[in-house]
């Protein structure tokens, strides 16, 4: 029996024949300077030892550290997952690369050579959403100090679909600690700057977000030999799936969220029991599957951002102030789902985006390249493009659905391997 991925001989609807017709056309721009990469690209990390370089994981199932300035002609590859990558971590001296899979494993790469290192196998008993590598903590006391070793190495956090949290010696492969209080699929994790207000252990504060719409607060031992606990009762800012977080690391108490609600936030985070406090609202025509904040003042401090960007499903990258959170521009030339953004150079003035549609693309946020983009969306509204055309030729258009996102990409892996 024959098989072929060819679309043309499948049934497609009319919407979706105009889909492919629309992105075949739009796919022929070169905004953003897009750098194809062969397959959908489901995560992106920059790599903070050269901002000429950035980590991105595909459905073809391996991780790349692609160099900006020459494309994928100065990419490599980590292989050996058997099915899409979904999440990807870094140690903190950037030179293993984690990486983690719908099959169920998380890998671990020596950068430089690209060879695997360590296999971490059945970390979880279904597909892992996300990753996040806790570097680290300094000894309370100072017997402490003396007892601890230089290689000490933090600890690997791994979320999925079966609604687990699991937590791991990152040079063992060692499970430490499983944690089960979400009801559906962990999304996303992110490590809270601010130490706890009371914790008779060096430990982390870690965010989860899950498709259960909820944020929960997790006190976690940096030794990995005490249990983790909840911090304070589960946060709800959002009506559903919660995709992305950030928390800047030198802003401490501001939380950054992007939802399936078509909503991002901006959140103020408050001593427990008390909610945190609504700060901007940023409304989007689609689900917000990334936030993160870029054009910083100064090299080493991100409380000062100009700008909070976003990622949506409409297929653009939006541009907001962080002061007025007023929208400033619209970055388009994806002509798929945006997946990721990240901020690149000292202080954070090129934004990288990365999405469905298999490329990678730059977008300048300095006062003059802004400027820019901005008079180029008043020529076209002057020239009578007007907003509901560009979403139509663009992609900006709603898309409705009864499935997630999350459950929409993962029926559309399936299909696509089981062909």
């Amino acid at each position: 029996m024959s098989i072929t991925t060819d679309k043309s001989r499948f049934f497609q609807s009319s919407d979706a024949l105009h889909a492919d017709t629309r992105r075949a056309r739009k796919a022929a721009n070169t905004r953003g300077a897009p750098i194809p990469v062969g397959s959908k690209i489901l995560a992106l990390l920059d790599d903070p030892t050269s901002p000429d370089h950035v980590f991105v994981a595909e459905s073809a199932g391996l991780a790349r550290r692609l160099q900006l300035s020459s494309g994928s002609k100065g990419s490599h590859t980590y292989r050996g997952h058997t099915a899409p990558v979904t999440a990807l971590a870094l140690s903190p001296a950037a030179d293993t690369l984690y990486t983690s899979s719908w099959d169920k494993s998380i890998l671990a790469f020596d950068v430089p050579t690209r060879s695997l290192l360590r296999r971490f196998q059945d970390a979880h008993t279904d597909f892992i959403k996300c990753l996040l590598y806790l570097p680290p903590l300094p000894p309370a006391t100072a017997a402490a100090t003396a007892a601890a070793t230089a290689d000490s190495p933090g600890l690997l956090l791994s979320g999925s679909s079966d609604s687990t949290i699991s937590i791991y010696n990152p040079h063992t492969t060692k499970l430490l600690s499983k944690l089960s209080s979400h009801s559906r699929a962990v999304l996303c994790l992110a490590l809270d700057p601010a130490p706890p207000l009371a914790a008779p252990t060096p430990s982390y504060t870690v965010l989860s977000g899950s498709s259960d719409r909820e944020i929960r607060t997790w006190t976690v031992p940096a030794s990995g030999s005490l249990p983790p606990s909840e911090a304070s009762p589960p946060l709800t800012p959002h009506e559903t799936s919660i995709y992305c977080m950030h928390l800047p690391p030198s802003d401490p108490g501001h939380l950054y969220t992007a939802s399936a609600d078509r909503t991002a936030l901006h959140l103020q985070l408050n001593p427990p029991p008390n909610p945190p406090s609504v700060v901007d609202t940023l409304p989007h025509p689609d689900f917000v599957t990334a936030i993160i904040l870029a054009g910083f003042s100064s090299d080493d401090a991100d409380a000062d951002a100009k700008y909070i960007v976003t990622a949506c499903r409409d297929e653009h990258v939006r541009l907001w102030d962080r002061a007025t959170a007023e929208l400033v521009c619209v970055f388009e030339g994806h002509f798929d789902e945006v997946t990721s953004l990240c901020a690149v150079g000292a202080r954070g003035w090129t934004v990288v985006s990365a999405g469905i549609d298999g490329t990678v693309r730059r977008w300048g946020v300095r006062p003059a390249e802004v400027e820019a983009v901005v008079a180029l969306e008043k020529d076209a509204r002057r020239a009578g493009s007007g907003e509901q055309e560009l979403q139509e030729d663009f992609g900006g258009g709603k898309k409705q659905g009864m499935l997630t996102q999350e459950e929409e990409r993962e029926l559309a892996e399936l299909m696509e391997s089981s062909d």
